[in-house]
């Protein structure tokens, strides 16, 4: 299973992606939400964890933009 980290914060981004790693998940990880989105066209997770307050974009707003591109 492809799981997306997203958290601007490094070290809960790290903690959080070691502890799926150990349990046999592939993990990217993103910084903010544009980077997501930059991660999300190189290939769809199958599940995406996301902090919601950063910087540059929230955490909703890359859902948002998946959700339009797979509405077209």
């Amino acid at each position: 299973m492809k799981v997306l980290v997203v958290d601007d914060n490094k070290n809960d981004r790290m903690l959080l992606s070691k502890m799926l790693h150990k349990n046999i998940y592939e993990v990217k990880e993103a910084g903010n939400g544009v980077e997501a989105l930059e991660q999300i066209e190189r290939g769809t997770p199958d599940i995406m964890i996301s902090d919601i307050m950063m910087l540059h974009m929230d955490g909703f707003m890359p859902i948002i933009d998946i959700r339009k591109k797979r509405s077209k």
